[in-house]
């Protein structure tokens, strides 16, 4: 079968997501369809294969004379980013042709920190932007400041001048520049899915799983519970000792607001044009593992709605290696092995990302926090 293109529009059903890639991230700023507030050069590691990194400047009501930062533990926390990054918002661009999606780096996540409000940006205006940053884990993470905290999916919406026509389909000269972009696009049914895998794309250890047009992850047998010290910083991600092994055995119940980190059944190998936006808490998700009362189910799902379609976890074009979910649930939740942990945005670029993950100047790593020493106990 032939795989969709960016620019192709399906013959029913929504629109799939567009995201560029760093070629395309490249190519918005040097036309100004991206701009950043106050207008710099930005480092190297800042664009990654298909996203931005964005930096701390501070948490709300923290001191600014400090150096350093701190999400505190288990709270949501407003935090202030070192610059603005406009995509026609603050210039009130009409059509909007761009949006932006973020997502928590690794490193902070695996200890804690997670994108609430599902990954929402929020630009307040020149001088800077913000994000909502949950730490879900017993400890305060204490975070640098100018620290890459989050990274930014710039997502495309390539027809709004033919959408913005009342009555009629018309393109313009903005439009045309901003369908020249170099994007991915989400691939939204199992068959897709397996032809990245018969092109050899995509290769997942053991077997490719599915799922209402997403890509399927399964617990493992063992995972890793955060133990709670008062303070961690980001160098604390490989600290052994501050990671209990449990086996799951017959179902581990995670308990409220205790941050575990689970190995997942799948490994995967990544070409550089495949990407892949973890989400964990979808809806039919839930409902499908919680076989209560319809009433008890209400409640739950009303004490945790924050919860409720989080993003959580990017893996970039070109990774390859194993993978580790963080399961969250505020009124506990049982994780048994082999259980559905999380499912897959898969997202293809035609022609592949500039720089892969691994390539110079990303400072690309797979920091797993555990010790592939450690036993359950």
């Amino acid at each position: 079968m032939a795989l969709p293109l960016p620019l192709d529009r399906p013959a029913r059903g929504p629109e799939p997501q567009r995201i560029l890639s760093d070629r395309g991230i490249r190519q918005a700023l040097a036309q100004g369809f991206l701009t950043l507030d106050p207008p710099h050069p930005l480092e190297d590691a800042r664009i990654q294969p298909a996203t931005l990194d964005v930096c701390i400047r501070r948490v709300e009501e923290s001191w600014e004379g400090l150096l350093e930062d701190v999400l505190p533990a288990r709270a949501v926390s407003t935090v202030y980013l070192t610059e603005a990054i406009d995509v026609g918002q603050l210039r009130g661009d009409h059509p909007r042709y761009l949006s932006v999606s973020a997502e928590a780096r690794s490193t902070p996540r695996r200890l804690g920190a997670y994108m609430a409000n599902h990954g929402a940006y929020f630009p307040t205006g020149p001088g800077g932007s913000e994000l909502e940053i949950g730490n879900f884990g017993p400890n305060a993470i204490q975070i640098p400041r100018g620290e890459r905290i989050a990274q930014l999916f710039i997502t495309v919406r390539p027809y709004e001048d033919d959408e913005c026509v009342w009555g009629g389909h018309e393109s313009s000269p903005q439009g045309d520049s901003i369908r020249e972009l170099d994007m991915g696009v989400e691939l939204q049914d199992a068959a897709a899915l397996r032809e990245l895998v018969v092109r050899g794309y995509l290769e997942v250890s053991p077997a490719l799983a599915t799922g209402r047009g997403m890509l399927v992850v399964h617990a493992g047998e063992i995972g890793y519970r955060l133990r709670e010290v008062g303070t961690v910083s980001l160098q604390d991600v490989e600290r052994e000792d501050l990671w209990e092994p449990f086996s799951l055995g017959r179902g581990y119940l995670v308990q409220p607001n205790e941050h575990v980190v689970i190995p997942t059944q799948e490994a995967f190998t990544l070409s550089p044009s495949v990407g892949i936006r973890f989400w964990d808490n979808l809806l039919v998700q839930v409902l499908h593992r919680a076989p209560r009362q319809p009433a008890a189910r209400a409640e739950e799902l009303v004490k945790n709605l924050p919860l409720l379609g989080l993003t959580d976890g990017w893996l970039d074009p070109g990774y390859q290696g194993g993978f580790s979910r963080q399961p969250k649930w505020l009124t506990g939740r049982t994780v048994f092995p082999g259980q559905p942990i999380g499912y897959g945005q898969v997202f293809y670029f035609p022609r592949g990302v500039e720089r892969p993950y691994g390539s110079a100047g990303l400072e690309s790593r797979y920091a797993a926090p555990i010790s592939r020493r450690a036993t359950a106990s």
